[in-house]
Parts: structure tokens; sequence; C-alpha cells
């Protein structure tokens, strides 16, 4: 099993948010890696045909090797939250090893509609597979606490589409949905209704 890994969104021969993902590898590189080197995205998926259809480019990767797998995307429907308050939960970097949510998941009586959010210390965090993003009725926000820096998150508040604030479980009362984001998901792509 390799150590890390990224999830890219490819559609059409197009490669989505790139520098956001590079950014991230040369951050894990240089924070587990003591050789001045990274894993140059763009020059190892060179001549790798992209598909048509919208599907999750998965690198696999760690200081010396890496793998490269791609599949046909299908959305996951979403139709519950709950929330799991766990302080000690960490998430910081895009570890293969994910026990620290299947451990979860596995306790979910219908984990295919079914999906945790993470309250750390009183504070609204990620799901197993994203960040959040709530909408309070006229705008969209995303807590400043999270597990994980998400590349589609970075993005988002680049362009100011969402903004950033703290956000405690006890003000979720004051948001009308929320929506779950990803490489993969944008605003609206997963989205469940908080009343």
């Amino acid at each position: 099993m390799y150590q890390f890994f990224e999830t890219i969104k490819v559609e059409n021969g197009v490669i989505f948010n790139l520098p956001y993902h590079q950014r991230r590898v040369n951050n894990t590189f240089k924070n587990f890696y003591t050789e001045d080197k990274t894993l140059n995205i763009e020059k190892v998926l060179n001549g790798i045909e992209i598909p048509k259809v919208l599907s999750k480019m998965r690198i696999s990767y760690e200081l010396d090797r890496f793998s490269i797998e791609i599949s046909q995307y299908k959305r996951r429907k979403i139709e519950k939250i709950v929330y799991v308050f766990d302080d000690d939960i960490e998430y910081e970097y895009k570890y293969e090893d994910r026990s620290c949510f299947t451990k979860y998941k596995k306790k979910l009586e219908y984990p295919e509609i079914t999906e945790p959010i993470f309250v750390v210390k009183g504070y609204l965090t990620d799901t197993t597979f994203s960040n959040i993003a709530l909408f309070d009725g006229t705008k969209w926000f995303t807590p400043n606490t999270y597990l994980l820096r998400g590349t589609k998150r970075e993005e988002l508040i680049d362009i100011g589409k969402i903004s950033v604030e703290e956000i405690k479980f006890k003000d979720i009362d004051k948001f009308e949905k929320i929506s779950l984001i990803n490489s993969l998901n944008g605003i609206g792509d997963i989205e469940i209704s908080i009343k």
C-alpha cells in the first residue's frame, strides 16, 4: 500500500484543479520526506488518455513510486447526515490509511446514504470524503476548522464562492442546507437540508 493519494477530477481531456493538487502533493513531500523533490503530477500524467466521461483519477504515491487509476465517477446520493463528536480525530494529510473514518462508517445503519460530519471540540469540520459548505439563505460558508485542506474548498474560497467562518455545532440551526464539496463535487452537487 502507498502512503498518500490524490483524487483528481478528469473529463473531456481536462484535468481539473491541477495547481491545487500539486500544491498539496508538494506540501506532503516537504513534511514527510527529507529529500528536496516532489511528484510532478503534470509530468507523470503526460501521455495518459483522459476519458470523455466524468471520471476519478487516483494517484497513489510515496517517495519513490506512484500508481495511477482512472475510473468513471458515480456521484453518491447522500440523504442523511449524522454528527460524530471526536476531539482526537486527525487527517491533515491525504493518507491511504483512512481507518480514522472507516471505524465510524462501519457503525452507520445505512452507510450508502448516510454520511458523518465530524465535530471537534465543538466545531464543525469535514465528512469522511469531503469538506463542507453551509448555506444561510443568502451566502455559502465553510468552517475555518477542517480536517483536510481540500482542493475544491481552496478553489471556491479563492474565487469568492464561499467564505470562511468559525462555525460551532451549536450554531447549525442558523443554516438551511449543507453541501459536501471535494475534488469531484462542487456546491450543490451533493446537498442535504438541515431543517
